[in-house]
């Protein structure tokens, strides 16, 4: 693929030598930057996003150095909790971040309740709401997530299996606030849904079309590389190609990969 300013929106940086949070779900293996470069170097990734990973809690020290390491037009997404400072805020806004993290999966250092204080500070900022969180658990928050002062991202297409089935509700519920003008869904993971393996998943391809057919100006896409909730490793190359092409349309997969991450993250 001959493709100017792909951008993976969505990958961790895993270092030991930042401390564990005591309330870490997982306790993957690292994942340096010199592995992620191999990886993107081989796709064509110019642009990436730095998703906060919750095994650090609330130190968002290893995504802040990973900005700079990269060697690439980067931003990230931190964890805050309710007693984050306007000053640190202020400062991961300086470093390149853009957005605070609600992992509702794994969970992290803060409450669901949190969510809404938390996106009228961030507001100020132009920052945004990056939601991880399945489908039962979207339909729960629709009252939080509708009256957010801030843009929504939902990551991993909230593990949504059958948007015209079992899961039309949250399939209903996300594309209500991104008609509004209000929200973006990241196209990643196909692994991360029950009772379905390896990467060319009819599944995820049907989901990824329902997307695609719905909203095709506010998706982007993301490698979650280094996939640390899986236990074997995928190819992340053959993910992405797998990708490209259920999407199909070169027109399409370009404002996926190209134009609206630089629209959404504010690349040029």
């Amino acid at each position: 693929m001959a493709m100017r300013d792909i951008c993976d929106c969505h990958m961790h940086i895993l270092d030991h030598r930042y401390p564990l949070w005591s309330g870490a779900a997982l306790n993957p293996p690292d994942a340096l930057v010199g592995g992620y470069t191999k990886v993107r170097e081989r796709i064509g990734i110019a642009r990436c996003v730095v998703a906060g990973p919750s095994i650090y809690g609330s130190d968002n020290s290893c995504s802040r150095d990973a900005i700079v390491s990269l060697g690439i037009p980067a931003r990230a997404t931190a964890v805050l909790t309710k007693d984050s400072s306007n000053a640190e805020i202020s400062e991961l806004n300086k470093a390149g971040f853009v957005a605070a993290r609600f992992n509702c999966i794994q969970g992290g250092p803060w409450k669901i309740e949190d969510m809404a204080p938390i996106a009228r500070r961030i507001a100020g900022f132009g920052w945004h709401v990056q939601v991880y969180a399945g489908p039962s658990q979207i339909v729960e928050m629709a009252g939080i997530l509708e009256s957010l002062p801030t843009p929504i991202v939902f990551e991993h297409i909230c593990r949504i299996r059958d948007p015209k089935g079992e899961d039309a509700d949250a399939f209903a519920t996300i594309a209500k606030i991104v008609e509004r003008g209000r929200a973006w869904v990241k196209l990643s993971s196909p692994y991360l849904e029950p009772d379905t393996k390896g990467t060319q998943s009819d599944r995820f391809a049907r989901t990824v079309a329902a997307f695609v057919e719905a909203m095709p100006e506010r998706l982007v896409w993301g490698s979650d590389w280094p996939h640390a909730t899986e236990k074997d490793q995928p190819d992340t190359v053959a993910m992405f190609l797998a990708f490209c092409s259920f999407v199909g349309v070169e027109k399409i997969l370009d404002r996926i990969l190209v134009e609206n991450p630089a629209q959404l993250y504010g690349f040029k």
